[in-house]
């Protein structure tokens, strides 16, 4: 019998975002429906903040590694883009075919200490968050 075992610390950060998305009331956008509606050159930008509720983004300080929880998104993400001050792409992901209840892994061990913007890229609006590493 195969016995699969998280550590600790990547558990309970699971347990934390499983929980959290299955209270959440907002519903995914189906990327169906908005594909005709322009991309993300014409949407919205949201800025949104530590205290936001709408935005399941968990840090790990010990392993560099920032779980973003899908599932408590108020739509259905397309891409993920880690930007520096001057505006320069430093991570870029295409994550329009994973499932809408993914708890994604953003690890920026490799960024360099500085400010930088993450940038949840759907089909109707961008939703940025300021980081900072240390």
């Amino acid at each position: 019998m195969n016995h699969f075992s998280f550590p600790p610390r990547y558990l309970a950060a699971l347990v934390v975002c499983l929980f959290v998305g299955h209270i959440s009331l907002s519903a995914q956008t189906t990327a169906k429906s908005l594909a005709g509606h322009g991309g993300s050159g014409d949407a919205t930008v949201v800025n949104l903040e530590e205290e936001d509720g709408t935005w399941s983004f968990f840090l790990d300080e010990q392993s560099q590694v920032y779980f973003i929880d899908f599932e408590s998104l108020p739509v259905t993400l397309s891409e993920i883009i880690v930007k520096d001050q001057k505006g320069k792409v430093k991570m870029e992901d295409d994550v329009s075919a994973l499932p809408v209840n993914t708890i994604y892994e953003l690890s920026y061990s490799d960024l360099s200490p500085g400010i930088y913007d993450v940038e949840l890229h759907s089909y109707s609006k961008i939703m940025r968050r300021r980081i900072i590493v240390h």
